[in-house]
């Protein structure tokens, strides 16, 4: 999969560029009009890979070790 330092600088790499590209469009001496397919690809991004970080998370949940005390069966 994709290593968790580099997802999470995509995450704010993306999500940076995405507000600054919404305060550009409020600010009237500008002139600018995103075009609203713009949000819908900055939404992908961002939640595809909030996706697969949940995903994999999950799956390590899953794959947890046993307790040491759990496995020499020793009761305290």
């Amino acid at each position: 999969m994709i290593d968790p330092k580099l997802r999470n600088w995509i995450i704010s790499t993306v999500t940076v560029v995405w507000a600054l590209n919404f305060l550009v469009g409020i600010i009237p001496w500008f002139h600018y009009k995103p075009d609203q397919a713009i949000n819908a690809i900055f939404m992908a991004i961002v939640g595809g890979l909030f996706a697969i970080s949940a995903r994999r998370d999950d799956s390590k949940k899953k794959e947890l070790p046993k307790k040491k005390d759990e496995e020499d069966g020793d009761e305290p």
